[in-house]
């Protein structure tokens, strides 16, 4: 976003790349990738440039944590139904 600052285009970028590696495990595992397509998190993330300087890191931390858990969410239902 050419209006964020270079740390938190960084910060950003990583977010977004932590989603695909973990999404990635997922995958392996059995989920679908609809699935994990449609957990809430994901909209989280393409709004997270809005947020301000001042609450930026803290939000972050909190959509890296629901991103874990629904993530997880998944591979239990996975499980499930094995």
């Amino acid at each position: 976003d050419a209006y964020s600052t270079l740390k938190k285009q960084t910060r950003l970028l990583n977010l977004i790349l932590q989603y695909h590696v973990k999404a990635g495990k997922v995958l392996k595992k059995g989920a679908s990738m609809d699935a994990i397509a449609a957990l809430p998190f994901l909209e989280e993330i393409g709004r997270a440039k809005m947020i301000g300087e001042k609450q930026f890191e803290e939000a972050v931390a909190g959509i890296l944590q629901r991103m874990d858990a629904q993530l997880r969410e998944i591979v239990e239902r996975v499980k499930g139904e094995l």
